[in-house]
């Protein structure tokens, strides 16, 4: 009313008549004045003040229309835009403590009833914990999960969880992997704290066995709350390689895990004709036992052990297949300039054909890989593999060849591996800068600032390019660490004196303002550098030194031994193709260093790796053992007879990676020393110390030494022999689960083939095409030994001739899923360290306590109903300027009055 009262000039508003009344109100002003009515004394005031100093400011009629059609206009105007915002649904991050939990239980037929039962009570125990603020949904699943309630406060879950029926159809299979996508999905857009309560064996015997972080919802943790027994593991297990040659001595494990104290006889059969047959006494627990064999001349070679009791009835019986085919060559290289590799020869005293050679040698042609079984990689640096190189090495393994990579003080983190496409390749995470201890160092950067280094090449000039390696380098270091700048030509002259990082501006001013020398005096330059590093201390000491061109003759072992005596360690970078490598490169090897030979836009990559590799040491050195692990029965082959080394590389394993050796290091933590994985349809394998020169020195020369790269080397070789064609089964509950790739000459993927097999029995089936070159059959699994043979029949316009044959082999103790299958310990710890999530414990489980996290609040309800006010308020306003509200308000009393008059109320 104040408002419209400043808008609306006039006189004599508020006497009792109509007479004074020049304004267009005046209608509306004779209802709102008339006695008895609650707005009158507030309008009268109204009019006296505000109208009165309108009238006073000389308030005009036109500018009171314009001011109310713009404010009009305003009013709608952001009506308008909040209904906008509300049909955007604005979602703001705002901090909560509330928290987002699934309950996920395994009512597959592997979980007991009674686990069932205490699932239900662990999960009635968290959902009391809940806060009210809080929201809960519970998931069963088996073969599919079930949604029994979306999101929802606690104290509906718990009603739900207390009446609902822990069983499904189709319960004879496991789907983990369905299950926790339909979580992810649920928790997509909670609020506040995510967290998933997994109760479960872990047993999966469908979908994926392997997971990825893209089945977890951001900021998701897994809880696991343990169901059932830990797994037994197979009364018997055999371990031999996927491939071998024909004729040559195969070596395998046997794992023994008895049901019971006694007298056993193992029977081993290969090929149908038995090889061994020996008593054992088992006093129950574990027992691995290795064995070998001759293979045959072709094809496959099959291993039957039995395990019978004192009655020779059959207590365990497992089987194997080994494919014979003759392997291709193995490459093996070095850095360039350094000696054959002891590797080489060790592969070549097993039979193995070798061909040796330096980092250069890596084919950079896909076709130059085709009579390669494998590639080794021994301690070479990143950054002496060039890019096409390294693409068609990719291509290779992809296809299915073996890549073994190797230790030493160039290679894995030291050689930067992070920083280039091998990164990829690696069952192990070579770039730990965020986990190690940092050292203090001095670096100092030795520069040439002869007249050639002034010389462009591009757009650039070598001392501009060296500039910039600087700049890079110092990126890298340590705020505690120091570098200096030592400019040469004829006489050294210091640029830069041992500084702290803060100063990097600084330096590399006065770096841009190095003056064009004369000639190169190398030998001035390293006698300066020693008086600037002064007499060794307790912190490391490294020089770089930058050169294009021919310096003056000098001592090189005599300033080498000075130098190393004074703890110095110095990396030569050669510039251009004029540079004098050969002695550059001699003076790198002599001080410790490492030698680069480069272009100047690779200069400041090679820098900051040398820094980086200064101020983050990944050498672990000492007195180490390898352990084999408990889940590979390859490792236990490997670990036999292996004395101990002298150091490694840190490395970190990745989630599915096979971890065969490992290390205790001195902080009690486990790091890898040999691990493998999958890549694309070949194998890649790590070995985290040296192949011999420093580490491995005690081993050169045993019969633990040369059977390590053999076995390894036979382990992930490709066959050189190969059909286009890779077949595996699967166990996928009651069912064999095969899958064929398929590889044409070229090593794409094949595809409208038709892919054909037959059973054991003979039955033929067809494998329909599921994704390009992946094709797929499902069969009922039969409880043994299991032979399927796999060809193509057509289609394979650009394959092997045809028909392409293969064969794929499995073995079933017996059905997949069962209770006393036990638990897979293996799959549920994946999870929580996918997730970074923990175990509950069963009998009373509880959350980790809530803290601050992050919610999301949708505005959408609010805006709609600020939006809906300022319309109601806006048309109000409207009507009430045009004078409808009075017939409104006439309407209204009318109304009333009659039904007054109805209900007998007047008379």
């Amino acid at each position: 009313m104040l408002i419209l009262g400043s808008w609306m000039p006039g006189r004599g508003l508020c006497r009792r008549t109509r007479r004074y009344q020049p304004w267009p109100g005046s209608v509306l002003s004779s209802s709102i004045c008339r006695p008895g009515s609650l707005a009158w004394p507030a309008f009268c005031w109204s009019a006296n003040g505000c109208f009165g100093k309108a009238r006073a400011g000389g308030l005009s009629m036109k500018r009171f229309v314009n001011q109310t059609v713009s404010g009009l206009a305003l009013l709608r105007g952001l009506a308008l835009l909040l209904l906008l915002l509300a049909l955007f649904n604005l979602r703001p991050a705002v901090i909560t403590h509330s928290r987002a939990l699934v309950l996920l239980l395994d009512v597959s037929g592997s979980i007991k009833t009674a686990d069932r039962e205490r699932a239900r009570q662990a999960a009635t125990a968290l959902l009391e914990g809940l806060e009210e603020t809080d929201r809960a949904a519970i998931i069963l699943f088996a073969a599919d999960p079930l949604l029994l309630t979306g999101l929802t406060p606690p104290a509906a879950a718990l009603s739900l969880l207390s009446v609902a029926r822990l069983e499904l159809p189709q319960a004879g299979a496991t789907n983990l992997e369905s299950a926790l996508l339909l979580a992810h999905s649920v928790l997509a857009d909670a609020n506040g704290e995510r967290l998933l309560v997994l109760a479960s064996d872990g047993q999966t015997t469908a979908g994926a066995s392997a997971f990825s972080p893209e089945i977890l919802a951001d900021g998701q943790r897994i809880l696991v709350l343990p169901l059932g027994q830990a797994a037994a593991g197979s009364p018997l297990a055999l371990g031999l390689p996927e491939f071998a040659r024909p004729g040559e001595n195969v070596s395998g494990t046997i794992s023994l895990r008895p049901p019971e104290a006694g007298d056993y006889r193992l029977a081993i059969s290969v090929d149908g004709q038995t090889r061994a047959e020996r008593p054992l006494e088992l006093d129950g627990s574990p027992l691995e036992l290795p064995f070998s064999f001759l293979s045959g001349a072709s094809g496959q070679s099959r291993v039957d052990v039995s395990l019978l009791d004192d009655s020779g009835a059959t207590v365990a019986a497992n089987t194997a297949m080994v494919e014979l085919s003759a392997a291709g060559t193995v490459l093996v290289l070095t850095k360039a300039g350094a000696a054959p590799s002891p590797l080489a020869g060790a592969l070549a005293a097993q039979g193995i054909a070798v061909r040796t050679g330096g980092s250069y040698d890596l084919p950079a042609d896909s076709a130059a890989y085709a009579a390669l079984s494998c590639v080794v990689l021994d301690d070479i640096a990143a950054a002496e593999l060039n890019a096409a190189a390294l693409q068609a090495l990719t291509a290779y393994v992809s296809s299915g060849g073996g890549l073994l990579v190797s230790g030493g003080t160039a290679s894995l983190g030291r050689g930067a591996y992070f920083e280039s496409p091998l990164a990829d390749l690696l069952p192990v995470d070579t770039d730990l800068r965020k986990r190690l201890l940092f050292t203090r160092a001095r670096l100092l950067f030795v520069i040439d600032s002869s007249g050639s280094m002034f010389e462009s090449a591009g757009h650039v000039s070598k001392q501009e390019a060296a500039m910039q390696a600087v700049a890079a380098a110092l990126e890298e270091l340590n705020p505690q660490d120091e570098f200096g700048i030592l400019s040469f030509d004829s006489q050294p002259k210091l640029v830069q004196s041992f500084s702290t990082v803060d100063r990097r501006e600084e330096a590399l001013a006065a770096l841009s303002t190095m003056n064009q020398g004369g000639g190169t005096d190398l030998q001035a330059a390293l006698l300066e550098a020693m008086r600037l590093f002064g007499p060794p201390g307790p912190i490391k000491r490294h020089m770089i030194i930058f050169s294009d061109g021919i310096t003056a003759s000098y001592e090189i072992e005599t300033l080498a031994a000075r130098l190393t005596d004074n703890g110095i360690t110095v990396s030569t970078i050669a510039i251009g193709r004029g540079a004098n490598v050969e002695d550059l490169e001699a003076l790198a090897k002599a001080c410790g260093g490492n030698f680069y030979r480069a272009e100047q836009d690779e200069l400041p990559r090679i820098s900051s790796t040398e820094a980086a590799s200064l101020s983050r040491d990944l050498i672990m050195e000492g007195q180490f053992i390898a352990r084999p692990s408990s889940d590979s029965p390859f490792s236990g082959e490997l670990a036999v007879g292996l004395p101990p080394f002298r150091g490694y590389l840190l490395t970190r394993a990745r989630p599915l990676a096979d971890v065969h050796l490992s290390v205790d290091n001195a902080a009690g933590a486990v790091d890898p020393l040999l691990a493998e994985w999958h890549y694309g349809a070949g194998r890649v394998a790590v070995f985290t110390a040296d192949s011999g020169a420093r580490w491995l020195s005690g081993w050169l020369g045993t019969p633990a030494y040369t059977r390590l790269w053999a076995s390894l080397v036979r382990r992930i070789e490709k066959p050189a022999a190969a059909s286009g064609l890779q077949a595996r089964v699967q166990a996928d509950g009651a069912d064999a689960h095969i899958v064929v790739e398929a590889l044409s000459n070229e090593n794409s993927l094949a595809r409208g083939l038709r892919v054909v097999g037959n059973d054991p029995d003979g039955n033929a089936f067809l494998l329909e095409e599921t994704a390009p070159g992946r094709y797929e059959a499902r069969l009922s699994a039969r409880e043994g030994f299991s032979l399927y043979e796999i060809r193509v029949d057509s289609g394979w316009s650009d394959g092997p001739p045809l028909p392409a044959r293969t064969s794929a082999w499995f073995h079933s103790a017996g059905a997949a899923e069962s209770a006393g299958s036990g638990r897979d310990d293996a799959t549920l710890q994946q999870l929580v360290d996918l997730s970074g999530g923990g175990w509950l414990e069963p009998a009373s489980p509880q959350l980790p306590p809530a803290g601050l996290a992050l919610g999301r609040v949708s505005l959408r309800w609010l805006f709609a109903l600020l939006a809906a006010v300022l319309f109601v308020f806006e048309l109000a306003l409207r009507s009430f300027l045009n004078g409808r509200l009075k017939n409104v308000w006439q309407a209204l009393r009318a109304w009333w009055r009659q039904r007054r008059l109805e209900a007998g109320e007047y008379h």
